[in-house]
């Protein structure tokens, strides 16, 4: 049984990345490395929105340091 997706609940790679503040080539490579699952509605490549929810929480902040 197939799966149905909706659009809504998919981003497209430029707006995962403007999400994520990465640059386009940066999120296809990404995607290739297999940080984000992929799914294919028509010809397109989409990503969930789960995804990348679960990338920014998975994301560690960067701690400033003082050179003490």
């Amino acid at each position: 049984m197939r799966c149905k997706v909706q659009q809504a609940e998919t981003g497209s790679m430029s707006e995962v990345g403007r999400r994520i503040g990465v640059s386009p080539p940066t999120i296809r490579k990404m995607v290739n490395l297999g940080v984000f699952p992929v799914v294919m509605l028509g010809t397109r490549r989409r990503i969930p929105w789960a995804a990348v929810e679960e990338y920014l929480q998975s994301a560690k902040p960067v701690e400033a340091t003082t050179g003490d």
